[in-house]
Parts: C-alpha cells; structure tokens; sequence
C-alpha cells in the first residue's frame, strides 16, 4: 500500500495511534508499547505505518502472546558497591564532579525512581 509522491518518492501511508488502538480493541498505551518493543513502526507525530499494522495483523496478533511490555523490559540495573567504590574514590580524589559522575553511573529506571528526570 505504497504511494508515489509527485517526486517519485514512496509515501508510506500512515494511520492514527487512536484508529489503530479502536480497530485492534486495545488502549492507545497498548499501541505505543507496541511501537517501542518494534512491533509496529511510527511514521510521524501520533501516526504508525499501515503496512506495519497489516503485517501486526497478520503476522503476530493471534500467533504470538504478547507479553514484551516496553514499560517494563526497558528497564536496565547498575551495581550499588560499584557505583560506592567509583564514588569514594572520587571523593578521596577531590573530585568535582561527583554529583554528575554518579547520575551517569544510575540506571534509567533508578534515575526515573528517584526522579533525577524530568518530565514535563
């Protein structure tokens, strides 16, 4: 289901994250996990491939139990005692910049937990 652009290009044709979500009788953060686990594929603000939905349809809905939830397999660990000795070591060093070394040494779902990011 690809269209030609009056350059010639190929313009994938795109459907909404909400019409996806009512044709499948899932909720729209279904949809949007989906995306981020690289079921399906976004093409612009709020929009998905159609081509990626058909072949969700056909290929993986019904075959296969969904239970990668990227709200839950993207989260990462880091090692306390490796971050404590990276820090006293620092410290012992004088170092200035602590406070930014152990924000990098956290893990993403840590530094989400401890509200180190900020969200809008």
């Amino acid at each position: 289901m690809q269209q030609l652009t009056i350059f010639g290009d190929v313009n994938n044709e795109t459907i909404s994250i909400d019409d996806v979500a009512a044709s499948i009788k899932v909720s729209t953060a279904t949809v949007r996990n989906w995306i981020k686990t690289g079921y399906l594929i976004q093409s612009g603000k709020n929009k998905v491939s159609l081509e990626s939905v058909s072949q969700f349809k056909a290929e993986i809905a019904g075959s296969q139990k969904l239970i990668a939830r990227a709200n839950k397999s993207q989260k990462d660990a880091h090692n306390h005692d490796d971050i404590s000795r990276t820090i006293d070591s620092l410290l012992a060093n004088n170092s200035v910049d602590v406070g930014h070394k152990y924000e990098q040494l956290l893990s993403n779902a840590y530094k989400n937990k401890e509200g180190i990011y900020y969200t809008p």
